[in-house]
């Protein structure tokens, strides 16, 4: 169980963020049913200093201060949930030489809407949203366990990777995850901001690297992800240290059979750069919310 103190140099974490990065919009009831705090508990963390708003039922709280505070007080279930998907995902995914997927997207348009997809190789898969939503979809194959980074590169890059994962993995909100001064100065940072200053390091030690925006694949759902890729020989491989560091932290994930230099490409499919919305309204381009239910197709020797 986490001391006073532990918990006041958690809330101390988040104080770095500034009050005009968040939104104030979780009551208590959410806060019970999603991230596992009571009113007590969020009375406790209050009184700490958590930084909240008042309106006449009570404080309202910031879902990324309860998302990361709830990981560490062992309280977020569904969030906890997730990422023991994602560890799980990972090993039986790389465990294989390919896994073929369906992914289902229902997005979340006014009926009538047309519907936009992004699917690999650029192609965009429509569909008219009706009083349940879009559904649209597509296959993909995944490959396996990638072929390692040549070892002058993982040496080149070694230093800073194990940085990287070091992080503290907190559910920043844009534009403040793209704000790489915020992240080196605070060293809070999701995935995106990990790969941002990958990226931007990559280049002083004579390696080409990018970013990438796709999906996070972790039946039945994915998640829409970034994460960074690097130019080998052979070609481009994906490089998300501090998700290794997140799910050896808080999901069981072997750390020493994941180091921040093996790639989790097995479950990343990549689709675009970020900025780009995985799901939009076709005439406006305004993207849209979505759910992507992912299905591996198992293949007649895998049974």
């Amino acid at each position: 169980m986490a001391s006073g103190d532990q918990i006041d140099a958690w809330i101390g974490r988040l104080r770095l963020i500034p009050d005009s990065a968040r939104q104030f919009a979780v009551a208590r009831e959410q806060a019970e049913r999603e991230f596992g705090f009571d009113a007590d508990a969020l009375g406790e963390l209050v009184a700490r200093g958590l930084p909240c708003a008042q309106d006449g039922d009570g404080p309202l709280l910031w879902a990324t201060d309860l998302q990361y505070l709830s990981l560490r007080l062992d309280r977020g279930a569904v969030y906890q949930g997730v990422l023991n998907r994602w560890a799980s995902a990972l090993a039986s995914f790389s465990a294989r030489a390919q896994t073929p997927v369906a992914i289902r997207c229902r997005a979340y348009a006014p009926a009538g809407t047309t519907v936009e997809l992004l699917a690999p190789g650029g192609e965009r898969v429509r569909a008219q949203a009706g009083a349940g939503g879009a559904p649209l979809g597509f296959e993909a194959t995944m490959r396996g366990e990638l072929p390692p980074l040549p070892a002058p590169l993982a040496r080149t890059l070694g230093e800073v990777l194990a940085d990287l994962a070091a992080h503290d993995f907190c559910w920043l909100r844009p534009p403040l995850e793209a704000d790489l001064a915020f992240v080196r100065a605070t060293r809070l940072a999701n995935c995106r901001s990990t790969a941002g200053l990958l990226v931007e390091e990559a280049p002083r030690l004579g390696v080409e690297a990018r970013l990438v925006h796709g999906l996070l694949l972790a039946p039945p759902y994915s998640t829409p992800h970034n994460w960074a890729e690097v130019r080998t020989d052979d070609g481009w491989v994906a490089l998300d240290p501090l998700l290794l560091g997140l799910l050896a932290r808080f999901a069981g994930l072997d750390a020493a059979a994941w180091p921040p230099e093996r790639s989790p490409g097995a479950i990343l499919l990549g689709l675009t750069e970020p900025g780009t919305p995985l799901v939009r309204d076709a005439a406006s381009g305004a993207p849209l919310e979505a759910t992507f239910l992912t299905r591996p197709l198992v293949e007649p020797e895998d049974r």
